[in-house]
């Protein structure tokens, strides 16, 4: 295994990137964001499963599931912490 600064192997393949530069300019450029579809690239190269598919759906009902009991949580713990300084 060759280990990388992200521990992912390299596929050895291309990878095409779609996505588009927002510039924040009036009389001189101030600064650039390039903006593209990062799940998109983790599909290309193997990193996540297919769109739509059975472990793609199970991965998004999971991240969910996680978002919203942290969520839950959260609310439950912030009514308790109101009275520290």
């Amino acid at each position: 295994m060759n280990a990388t600064a992200t521990s992912v192997d390299p596929r050895r393949r291309g990878a095409a990137f779609r996505g588009g530069r927002a510039l924040d300019q009036f009389t001189e450029l101030l600064h650039e964001d390039v903006v593209f579809d990062g799940a998109e690239l983790g599909r290309q190269i193997g990193l996540l499963p297919s769109r739509d598919s059975a472990a793609d759906r199970a991965a998004t009902t999971a991240f969910n599931v996680k978002t919203q009991l942290t969520d839950r949580w959260r609310e439950r713990h912030a009514r308790q912490r109101t009275h520290a300084p």
